[in-house]
């Protein structure tokens, strides 16, 4: 393949090639690589961030969200018994272990965007959800 380039660019090239050492054909190559790689690191970005924003907003279903207010008015209303008391606890259990879950893709998506994870939770507008026992 033959590339004809513009003189200032083929003299850039060529300072650049002599400073680092190479043939000016290997750092054209080298470049070409470089930017290829770059360039495929950003058309994936978006896939990426789909994918993390799809783990971090799995939820738990809604039978069990109702089950859960249902028995924290009971325990609010002191009409809890104790075996809904221990699935009380198991139900919290379970909401806090998928925040924890939820914890090293919040913080793969910080790191793709380059921002601290506090800045992320904002971007997201995440709030802790009450988690009472």
């Amino acid at each position: 393949m033959n590339i004809v380039l513009e003189p200032d660019i083929e003299q850039w090239v060529g300072q650049e090639a002599q400073r680092v050492g190479i043939a000016p054909e290997v750092f054209v190559a080298q470049r070409l690589r470089d930017q290829s790689n770059l360039a495929r690191k950003l058309a994936a970005l978006p896939d990426e961030e789909s994918i993390l924003l799809t783990r971090i907003n799995e939820g738990l279903p809604t039978d069990f969200w109702l089950r859960y207010r249902e028995l924290v008015g009971k325990r609010q209303a002191e009409v809890l018994t104790d075996e809904e008391r221990a699935e009380l606890i198991r139900l919290s259990d379970r909401v806090e272990q998928k925040n924890a879950e939820r914890a090293p893709y919040l913080i793969a998506l910080a790191r793709l965007r380059g921002v601290s994870l506090p800045v992320l939770v904002q971007q997201l507008g995440l709030r802790p959800a009450s988690v009472t026992v």
